[in-house]
C-alpha cells in the first residue's frame, strides 16, 4: 500500500503499536537493500522502537517505510545500471576483438592476393622473355646451338658450298637474311628450309645436304628474331608464315617465274610452312609442303612448354604473356591457329612425326592430317622423338620424302 494510506491507518493506534509496525516495515524492506545500507535500516528501526514509548507522530511509520522502500528501489536501479554498464562494456570488448580479427583477416587476404598477382606477373614476363623475346646474345647462342647439333661431315659439306646471301624486307620492316645455293642443274626445284625454335638455319644442314643430292637448289633463311635476321621477337611460326610467302616471291623474282618451290620445315619451322600453305597469296609455284613435327596451334604449344619445362601454371600465365606479346611483338598467341591454315590449303602436304615425340604431341599431327583437304600423306616414324625422325631412319625418311615430291613437284624426278 502507499505511504499516505499507511499514515492514516497508524494515526489511530497507540504509540507502542505504531513503533512495532514501523520496525516490522523496516525489517520487511531489508531483503530489497544492499549490504552497505543495512546500518541505515537498523538505525531507523531503533528510532521507531525508542519512539514507541513516547508519542510517535502518526506519519512516522509510513515515512520510515516509504524511505526504506524508496532507498531499496534506488539501490535496485543502481545495481541494474551497473549490470547494464558491465554488459555494454563486455559487448564493446567483443566487438573490438571481432573488428581486429576481421581487419587482420582482410590484411592477410590482401597480402595473399598481392603475392599471387606479383607471382603471375613475374611468370608472364618470364614466359614472354623466354618464349618470344630474344637478345643479341641469345641470337648468337642459337647459332652456337645449331652448329653443335651438326655432324662433322655435314659441317664440312656446308662449308664447301658456294653460298649466296639473300636479304629481303618483311612486311613489318625487318631485314631477313638467308643463305642460297643454286641448283646443280638449272630449272630444278628450290627447297626452302625452315628451322626450329631457338635455332638458326644451320640446324637444317643435314636436310639441305639430302635435297642437294637430288639436285635441288636451297634457300636457308634465319627466321625473324633468330640468327642474322632482324627483330627481337619470335614469330613462333605465325608471323613467319608471311615471311616465307615473301621468300617464295623472292625466289621467283631472282630465279624466274617458272621455278618450282618446296617449303619444308621442322618443329616451329614445320608449323611455319604449314601456316604459309593457307595464305591466299602464296605463289602457285609452291607445289609441296613437307612438315616434320610441326604443331597445330601456337597458344597450347606454349602452354605445354611453360608447364613442362619451366613448371609454371599454364593459366593465366600464358594468357598474360599473350598480352605482352601483343604489345611488343604485335600479335596475340591465340591468333596462331596453324590447323585452320592447313584446312584452307590446296598444296600437297607430307606430314612427318615421331611417335615418341614428347615436345609436340603426335595428336597435333593427327588433327592436322585429318582436316587437311589438299593431297596428303603421312609418315609416322617408330621410336623417334622430337626432330629425330630423319636421324632415326635416314634411308626410309629419304625414300618417303622423295616419293612424295616426285608425285607433286615438277622437274623433281
Amino acid at each position: 500500500m502507499s505511504a499516505q494510506t499507511a499514515a492514516k491507518t497508524l494515526s489511530g493506534w497507540s504509540g507502542e503499536i505504531r513503533g512495532e509496525i514501523a520496525v516490522k516495515l523496516s525489517l520487511a524492506a531489508l531483503p530489497l537493500r544492499t549490504r552497505p545500507d543495512f546500518e541505515t535500516s537498523r538505525a531507523l528501526c531503533g528510532l521507531a522502537q525508542n519512539s514507541a514509548h513516547s508519542e510517535l507522530t502518526p506519519n512516522f511509520a509510513a515515512q520510515a517505510a516509504g524511505i526504506i522502500l524508496s532507498t531499496s528501489q534506488n539501490d535496485a536501479n543502481t545495481k541494474s545500471g551497473v549490470n547494464d554498464l558491465t554488459s555494454s562494456f563486455k559487448n564493446q570488448i567483443i566487438t573490438l576483438k571481432c573488428y581486429w580479427r576481421l581487419t587482420i583477416m582482410r590484411i592477410a587476404i590482401l597480402i595473399v592476393l598481392i603475392a599471387v598477382v606479383v607471382f603471375l606477373a613475374i611468370a608472364a614476363w618470364k614466359t614472354y622473355t623466354i618464349a618470344i623475346r630474344t637478345t643479341p646474345k641469345q641470337k648468337q647462342a642459337y647459332i652456337d646451338r645449331s652448329w653443335a647439333q651438326v655432324s662433322a661431315a655435314d659441317r664440312q659439306w656446308y662449308q664447301q658450298q658456294a653460298w649466296q646471301t639473300w636479304r629481303i624486307k618483311s612486311e613489318d620492316g625487318l631485314q631477313l637474311v638467308a643463305r642460297f645455293l643454286p641448283p646443280a642443274t638449272p630449272g630444278r626445284p628450290i627447297v626452302v628450309l625452315a628451322h626450329g625454335y631457338h635455332h638458326t638455319h644451320q640446324q637444317m644442314i643435314p636436310y639441305a645436304r639430302l635435297y642437294a643430292q637430288w639436285g635441288c637448289g636451297l634457300l636457308l633463311p634465319d627466321s625473324r628474331g633468330q640468327g642474322l635476321s632482324g627483330g627481337f621477337n619470335l614469330g613462333f611460326g605465325w608471323l613467319d608464315r608471311r615471311d616465307y610467302v615473301a621468300w617464295s616471291r623472292e625466289i621467283l623474282r631472282q630465279r624466274g617465274s617458272a621455278t618450282a618451290i618446296v617449303l619444308a620445315g621442322v618443329s616451329m619451322g614445320g608449323a611455319t610452312v604449314l601456316a604459309a600453305s593457307g595464305e591466299a597469296d602464296l605463289p602457285e609455284n609452291v607445289q609441296a609442303i613437307v612438315d616434320d613435327c610441326g604443331f597445330d596451334h601456337v597458344y597450347p604449344q606454349i602452354k605445354l612448354r611453360v608447364s613442362g619445362k619451366y613448371h609454371l601454371p599454364q593459366e593465366p600465365t600464358v594468357w598474360l604473356a599473350s598480352l605482352l606479346t601483343r604489345h611488343f611483338a604485335h600479335y596475340r598467341l591465340q591468333e596462331g591457329d596453324i590447323a585452320s591454315q592447313v584446312a584452307r590449303s590446296h598444296t600437297p602436304t607430307l606430314f612427318i612425326h615421331g611417335d615418341q615425340d614428347d615436345y609436340v604431341p603426335i595428336a597435333s599431327e593427327r588433327h592436322m592430317y585429318k582436316i587437311c583437304q589438299a593431297p596428303k600423306a603421312a609418315y609416322i616414324v617408330p621410336g623417334a622423338g622430337h626432330t629425330a625422325a630423319y636421324a632415326a631412319d635416314p634411308d626410309q625418311y629419304a625414300a618417303r620424302v622423295k616419293d612424295f615430291l616426285s608425285r607433286y613437284v615438277s622437274d623433281f624426278a
